[in-house]
């Protein structure tokens, strides 16, 4: 159940019909986006989650709601006749027992419910390399404690700017995002985003001495004990520890080390789970409920039961004109791209202008629902959907009603589960064949329609793609492998392209590359998803990276996962899958600039 309260930024009316477009470039290479950008062309930042929706929410002395978002700064939502109130030049806030505690430019104070001011901590007392940090909290002992992700540490300081203590890598720390002081002021929860990990320090000793709460160090996952990219944690007043599980969208509560409540995605699809999109804080109110902060979904939320989110501030239907995550996207025709919008769940037709012009699946079959699909495909007489986390292929019809279900594909002797089908292609219509990319068992193999085998090939380590080759062979993005993978009919296989190669002509090895498209004259567009990047493999086999042009067109890539080209070779679309968008850019123009040769337009 979704409810809106107070005063909303903005209200979409739910149902999708264009989703948000914007030129990016003009003149010589003509460049747009679909979806919300959170890059800015020509900058480069270091992640997607930086400076993107409200960073952080909280309820004051006096019962408010106070959120500090990543342009506007802070807000204090109107509470018992108390007018509302912003602050612009907050960067980070949380609550105290005495009050607010406030990170500004000019340093860190006490805000008090009266209105009168403490300052704590004056930015010129800090060394240069300690500033800013991402959040801050307010010790017992009348101490800092900052959090400094762009060092990976974590620091302990006097009101006179003076280090106590530090912790660092040697503690299990890589990007420190979030601080959160202890009720009784004696130790701080800490949220590292690219370790994985909450860790609890405690500041009775110098230096403090840490455990880990949850998550596995380095290791970012979905299972239950297992983060992705967490950026806050709060203790409640039962003592347990709500997280927000940042890039798995959820929030999780953990009493002894196990989950006992979770709000958001989780792995197993269920309709009624309220939607979370990048939550950067999560704390506890005083009803007992959760107050969410988002960054992508740029909303304030309250969350009660499982099932149960308030809006407070922001949009109320986030899904209808947004893309979330999209994964596989090409071109299916003229004007036509088909878009796996992964973690909205649905498979959209778009133009390349963003008009939506059919929404799948569009039956209300019970099995038509789709969790995290990987991929689409037109076929003669419908759609082909990659239903990875339902390890499945979902045939539509016509209408995009579901109409029948593989689960398994066989050989005459025995039957195999599909386990995360990632990508399929047609390679044959009359009779149908189809070449199938099994993720999560490592297995390539072309079916028929009833999913009987005519040939396949085992022992991949997390193959993303294959595309057929005119000789029958195939050639596989073996993505945990860190290389391209050309496999002939009789099963021998060839490296096409591996990362130290990569590393040779682009001076950067090639990490997970997870899709590729073969233009005519033979040259290879590749995804090295790890690497933020697109390659270019020409057919003498020299690789240039093509993101020095990219990235000053459209901004920073992250964790692309799928390209596409038209009929024609004039547009190449990328699924930009952290950015949440679609890129289009002219080709042509594309390749001849990268190449330093002029472009007459």
């Amino acid at each position: 159940m979704i409810r809106i309260l107070g005063d909303p930024l903005r209200l979409l009316t739910p149902g999708p019909t264009v989703l948000p477009m914007e030129t990016l470039a003009t003149g010589r290479i003509p460049a747009w986006e679909l979806g919300r950008r959170l890059t800015v062309p020509g900058r480069v930042r270091r992640g997607p989650l930086d400076g993107s929706g409200f960073r952080c929410a909280f309820v004051t002395a006096r019962g408010a709601v106070a959120a500090v978002h990543g342009e506007r700064g802070l807000e204090i939502l109107a509470h018992r006749g108390t007018p509302a109130a912003r602050a612009p030049d907050v960067r980070w806030a949380t609550a105290t027992p005495d009050g607010m505690l406030l990170t500004t430019p000019a340093g860190i104070e006490l805000r008090r419910p009266d209105g009168t001011r403490t300052p704590l901590l004056a930015a010129d007392d800090l060394p240069d390399p300690l500033r800013p940090p991402s959040s801050a909290g307010l010790l017992a002992s009348g101490d800092l404690v900052l959090a400094l992700p762009h060092l990976g540490e974590v620091v302990v300081v006097t009101p006179e700017g003076r280090v106590l203590s530090r912790l660092g890598a040697e503690h299990g720390l890589d990007e420190p995002v979030g601080v959160c002081v202890d009720p009784d002021g004696t130790g701080f929860l800490i949220a590292d985003a690219r370790a994985h990990v909450v860790l609890h320090a405690s500041a009775g000793a110098h230096p403090p001495s840490v455990r880990r709460v949850h998550g596995q160090p380095g290791r970012a996952g979905k299972g239950p004990r297992l983060l992705n990219a967490p950026r806050y944690a709060s203790f409640t007043r039962s003592g347990s520890v709500l997280v927000a599980d940042t890039k798995n969208n959820r929030v999780l509560d953990l009493a002894g080390g196990t989950v006992v409540r979770t709000w958001g995605r989780t792995d197993a699809h269920t309709e009624s789970t309220p939607r979370l999109w990048h939550p950067h804080t999560a704390t506890q109110r005083p009803d007992g409920s959760v107050l969410v902060a988002e960054g992508r979904g740029n909303r304030v939320l309250s969350l009660g039961d499982p099932g149960t989110l308030t809006v407070l501030r922001g949009r109320c239907d986030m899904a209808a004109t947004e893309l979330i995550q999209p994964r596989g996207a090409h071109f299916t025709g003229p004007g036509r791209v088909l878009v796996a919008d992964c973690h909205n769940d649905r498979v959209l037709e778009v133009t390349p202008t963003g008009k939506v012009t059919r929404v799948l699946p569009g039956g209300a079959t019970a099995d038509g629902t789709l969790d995290w699909p990987r991929f689409a495909l037109a076929l003669p007489d419908g759609t082909l959907v990659a239903d990875g986390r339902r390890g499945r292929l979902l045939f539509l019809d016509a209408t995009g009603t579901s109409r029948r279900q593989l689960t398994a594909w066989r050989t005459r002797d025995e039957r195999r589960p599909f386990v995360d089908p990632h990508h399929a292609v047609v390679t044959s219509e009359a009779p149908l064949e189809l070449l199938v990319t099994d993720s999560g068992a490592g297995t390539v193999c072309r079916i028929d329609r009833s999913g009987l085998a005519t040939w396949w090939h085992t022992g991949l380590s997390d193959p993303h793609m294959a595309l057929p080759l005119p000789d029958g062979g195939v050639l596989v993005c073996d993505t945990g492998a860190d290389r391209l993978l050309r496999i002939s009919r009789d099963g021998r296989h060839t490296v096409r392209l591996d990362a130290e190669r990569v590393r040779a002509h682009t001076g950067t090895p090639m990490r997970q590359p997870r899709a590729m498209a073969r233009l005519k004259s033979g040259a290879l567009l590749v995804v090295d998803t790890g690497g933020h990047r697109v390659l270019l493999v020409r057919p003498d086999g020299r690789v240039r990276s093509l993101s020095p042009v990219l990235d000053r067109l459209v901004g920073s890539l992250f964790f692309p996962r799928h390209v596409a080209v038209d009929a024609d070779e004039r547009t190449v679309v990328l699924s930009d899958f952290d950015n949440s968008r679609l890129v289009f850019v002219d080709l042509p123009a594309l390749l001849e600039v990268s190449d330093g040769r002029a472009v007459d337009r």
